[in-house]
């Protein structure tokens, strides 16, 4: 069952406009992290991504790894398959489209800024979401 649709936080807001404008993704889950809060602590991003542009995603996930640098953070990308999952899932995805959430693990440290962070992850999607083109 899908969740009541509710704002964007403001300081992910730029990510998720070029995410949902590129043509080959489709936001439907984000939180910002809200430092403190033991629950929504990391920056994430659920998104249906169009299956044959698995690659150039793959290529933005590569460079913002390169560029987050000796910001300590994991970065990990599910395929969100359970329907379980209240906010979007595999079985609602449209024809075509893997459900996947992208976040950001402080792991134990919890020491960087989410705005840096989302800075660097922003950059890089606007940069790569140009490349729309290749498969």
């Amino acid at each position: 069952m899908r969740k009541e649709k509710k704002g964007i936080d403001e300081q992910i807001k730029p990510l998720i406009d070029i995410m949902n404008n590129s043509g080959w993704i489709k936001t439907f889950s984000s939180c910002e992290g809200h430092h403190g809060d033991e629950v929504f602590d990391e920056v994430y991003v659920g998104f249906y991504c169009k299956a044959n542009k698995i690659k150039l995603l793959c290529k933005i996930l590569n460079t913002i790894e390169k560029k987050l640098g000796k910001i300590p953070t994991m970065m990990k990308l599910f395929l969100q398959f359970s329907k379980e999952w209240p906010y979007g899932n595999q079985v609602e995805a449209p024809e075509g489209y893997l459900a996947l959430e992208l976040c950001f693990w402080k792991g134990d440290n919890r020491q960087y800024d989410n705005r840096r962070l989302l800075n660097v992850v922003t950059g890089c999607f606007r940069k790569g979401v140009k490349k729309k083109n290749i498969n």
